[in-house]
């Protein structure tokens, strides 16, 4: 019995089938035809009136499927594609998933004339160069590089494409559907130790600071893993170091927890500090969390416009507690915490 998993990042229930049993459905209709190449079946079936644009889902979800153009982009088939697109097809549904789907195939004259009808390739241009790599077809991304479409990271991409190695093709390979975004190729990419696979897709526009089940960033997993290199290369690329997951664990917990003294170090350099306040009678009580011989500067303002130097404080642990005395005739304000000059 051969299964498969769908975990789409936007869903938090996965999805098994058996790919033998009454769960797989096979194209029909439009579809079959449309994959297979038939040019007058697919014509008599847009004759009977059937929805150009209608999705093929095998298992039945309420997930994106696969549209005929789709199907015909995946195998190269021109004819039908054109056909399918002066019929109304939708060039650009899913993120242009047609183009990048005639990208995987390796199928340049289904690329070009997704192209010259007019396919976004400034838009999608990137992640079917990434796709053209990936899947060794070079013939695809030189064209992809030819266009001159102004997009920085095809060229990158066709500089780097002899690095590509065998298993990359499974992390860049979800392009090709449409249930899957550069957020999750940015997440594979990573839990593959590939930082220079993963500083392209940033560039081409993964977000590193996307969150995926429970609230959990990329730092938060490449720290819990325990991804020395990649928290540093996060880190360097903007990653928040503040970041907390929906029950409110932050970067810098996980750190101490799974206890890799490199990376705790890491985090605690770039976390900025944190600030508690209590206010009693007559004076408040500070605590601020950062690192131990750091100076920092407490500021106060009425109105979260000017700030007051209230504090510089060295710190000679990790958390530390001290007493302001405070102005009885002072309006309640803010109070905030940075690193001193």
């Amino acid at each position: 019995m051969l299964c498969f998993t769908v975990t789409p990042s936007s869903f938090s229930q996965s999805f098994d089938f058996d790919l033998n049993s009454s769960d797989w459905e096979k194209p029909t209709g439009i579809w079959k035809y449309a994959e297979a190449g038939n040019l007058a079946k697919v014509q008599t079936q847009l004759d009977k009136g059937v929805d150009v644009n209608d999705e093929f889902n095998p298992f039945n979800l309420d997930l994106p499927g696969t549209t005929p153009l789709g199907f015909a982009s995946g195998n190269g088939h021109v004819d039908v594609m054109a056909l399918l697109i002066d019929s109304g097809a939708d060039i650009e549904k899913y993120g242009g998933g047609s183009l990048k789907l005639a990208t995987a195939g390796g199928h340049t004259d289904a690329v070009k004339l997704l192209v010259n009808r007019g396919a976004d390739v400034v838009a999608h241009g990137g992640k079917a160069a990434l796709l053209a790599a990936a899947n060794r077809h070079y013939e695809i991304l030189k064209y992809f590089v030819d266009l001159d479409t102004g997009v920085d990271a095809i060229n990158e991409i066709h500089a780097f494409y002899e690095k590509f190695i065998d298993g990359d093709e499974d992390i860049i390979n979800v392009l090709t559907s449409p249930l899957w975004s550069l957020d999750d190729v940015l997440t594979r990419a990573v839990e593959a130790e590939r930082e220079d696979l993963s500083i392209l897709i940033i560039k081409i526009g993964g977000d590193v600071n996307m969150k995926g089940n429970a609230g959990w960033t990329l730092l938060h997993s490449a720290v819990y893993d325990k991804l020395t290199k990649m928290v540093e290369f996060l880190i360097s690329t903007g990653a928040d170091v503040s970041a907390e997951t929906d029950y409110g664990q932050s970067v810098l917990f996980f750190a101490r927890s799974r206890g890799v003294p490199e990376i705790i170090t890491m985090i605690e350099k770039a976390a900025p500090p944190v600030i508690k306040i209590w206010r009693g009678e007559g004076q408040l009580t500070v605590e601020i969390e950062g690192l131990v011989g750091e100076r920092y500067e407490v500021s106060y303002s009425p109105d979260l416009r000017e700030w007051e130097t209230r504090e510089i404080i060295k710190l000679e642990s990790s958390t530390q507690r001290y007493s302001i005395k405070k102005d009885l005739g002072q309006p309640m304000g803010f109070y905030r915490v940075k690193f001193a000059d």
